[in-house]
């Protein structure tokens, strides 16, 4: 009981830190006695992330009674450009407890070239997580992180609308565009768009050429010394974009008013059928209609584009680094994954676990389970896909020219690999 009291009180500080502090603020509880004490450093302070954090670290002390975890979470103010991955930096130069860290992949491709992290690959979660999620794991094959769950991109269909005009789910493009027809012949809004999101057509129709290929460690390895240009790849998916422009299914200058974030807010029932988000954003309290997720629309089939949520490194300075693989290894256990699954709504990383997800889910899960996957980012490549394919797309969007976009892409991969 020592242990949920503790943490009780330490979330309610997270809180207030998170609602009152004009200055960025690390939160450590005191370390308990008679116990190890691990660090476990997040950017969260989401009141949903601390409860479930909780909940947690009460059952791993339960399960390990002499290993106390101290929850930190640091949230940045606008007042400063220092991020998560500052303060990890000045705590490692500083000597200072830094155990286990939440980080996104960059920063963990980044921390291994230097030798800051903890091989993890003799953990039994290791050997448990689906493909997609230890591909994402794995920097010069071995396992450095551990996430919680997977995120899916994906596509989301009004399906009253959709039944409205007789129409089932399109499983591939051509599908997708006669749906499109239809609904634009009949009055409807085909496509609700935003700034960035409508980019995920370009991963679908472009780069998944690189990852769904038995060619693909030969493609980065060219794409990374300038042989092959990533246009060669990409141009696919900016003409399917500009086709949804041209055939007027997709109006770019109202996808330019909206941020992703908006979704829920122009997706009525009105508004249209097809909209670009991802697995955990859209619940049944913020729609008035029946809805599903399904996958990115390619010539031969759906893809779903993935995202670890929430990985967990250990750094190689910690003073307990067995009591630090024992907590990480915590997050595959079946119990945690299911209430992480309750939690987010999001997809299982383990195979252990038999979950049963919201039947809203089930074509992105089928399409996971065959492996018809892609990660959102490839920090094997040496230049950046997902920001710069914001400014791509959106310029796509205001009315560039997709040779331009083109160009402009393998101007920033000609840049990134000299």
């Amino acid at each position: 009981m020592k242990m949920k009291r503790v943490c009780t009180i330490l979330l309610c500080f997270l809180l207030i830190a998170g609602c009152t502090s004009n200055k960025p603020t690390i939160i450590q509880k005191e370390k308990a006695n008679n116990t190890v004490t691990i660090n476990f450093l997040t950017g969260s302070l989401n009141k949903n992330v601390l409860k479930y954090m909780n909940e947690i670290m009460t059952d791993f002390h339960k399960k390990y009674p002499d290993i106390d975890v101290a929850y930190e979470g640091y949230q940045q103010n606008q007042n400063t450009d220092k991020k998560l991955v500052d303060v990890i930096e000045e705590r490692l130069k500083n000597d200072e407890a830094t155990d286990v860290a939440c980080m996104d992949v960059k920063n963990i491709f980044d921390f291994v070239d230097e030798g800051k992290l903890v091989d993890l690959s003799d953990m039994p979660f290791a050997n448990q997580m689906v493909d997609i999620a230890k591909k994402d794991s794995t920097v010069n094959g071995k396992v450095y992180s551990v996430p919680a769950a997977l995120v899916s991109y994906c596509m989301v269909i009004n399906m009253d609308m959709l039944n409205d005009c007789g129409l089932s789910k399109p499983t591939n493009w051509d599908e997708f565009l006669h749906c499109c027809e239809v609904l634009k012949q009949k009055g409807y809004r085909p496509i609700v768009g935003t700034r960035k999101f409508m980019k995920l057509i370009i991963y679908a129709g472009g780069l998944s050429q690189i990852y769904l290929s038995e060619q693909s460690e030969e493609y980065i390895k060219k794409l990374n010394n300038g042989e092959i240009p990533i246009s060669d790849f990409t141009r696919p998916g900016f003409e399917m974009l500009q086709t949804l422009i041209d055939k007027g299914y997709l109006d770019p200058e109202e996808a330019l008013k909206y941020d992703p974030s908006e979704l829920s807010d122009i997706y009525t029932k009105d508004a249209g059928c097809f909209a670009f988000t991802y697995s955990s954003y859209l619940n049944t309290d913020q729609l008035d209609f029946n809805f599903a997720l399904t996958g990115l629309p390619m010539k031969d089939g759906n893809i779903a584009l993935i995202a670890s949520d929430r990985r967990m490194s250990v750094f190689s300075k910690s003073k307990h680094i067995e009591e630090c693989k024992k907590f990480v290894d915590y997050f595959s256990d079946e119990n945690v994954q299911k209430k992480t699954m309750e939690t987010f709504g999001k997809f299982p990383a383990y195979t252990n676990a038999d979950i049963q997800l919201d039947e809203r889910l089930n074509d992105l899960q089928e399409i996971i389970t065959h492996g018809n996957t892609m990660l959102i980012q490839d920090y094997n490549l040496k230049f950046e896909q997902w920001a710069n394919l914001d400014t791509l797309c959106d310029g796509l969007l205001a009315g560039k020219t997709v040779d331009e976009q083109l160009a402009a892409f393998d101007a920033i991969q000609q840049k990134a690999i000299k």
